[in-house]
């Protein structure tokens, strides 16, 4: 559905030995951005399960990264009725890094074309 055929598949990408171990090497791949339409202030994730890293796009255009989100939190995210609430329960208590925001402009441009 999100790029990962099953939730076994995707916690086992995560926890393989050899996969952690390239993951301490490379630079996080990010999978298909994801829009959450039922959120009023997020405007998209991106899930890294080799990392466990999630980033979120929120509407105004700042981005936030978030270590440490399990590949089950982010099937239960990208699963619930109301990711607005579920990312409030399960991925804002986590540390986060503030990452550069997108200009107001380009997120304005980028809302008109989805309209």
């Amino acid at each position: 559905m999100y790029g990962f055929n099953t939730l076994e598949a995707l916690e086992q990408s995560a926890s393989s030995t050899s996969t952690k171990k390239r993951a301490r090497l490379q630079k996080p791949v990010f999978h298909t951005e994801i829009k959450l339409t039922d959120s009023s202030w997020i405007d998209s994730i991106q899930y890294d399960p080799n990392h466990c890293i999630l980033d979120a796009t929120l509407n105004n255009g700042k981005r936030y990264r978030y270590r440490g989100v399990s590949p089950l939190t982010f099937a239960h995210l990208i699963t619930s009725k109301s990711g607005g609430v579920a990312f409030n329960e399960l991925i804002k208590p986590l540390e986060f890094t503030a990452l550069p925001s997108k200009s107001r402009v380009f997120v304005e441009a980028e809302a008109s074309n989805h309209r």
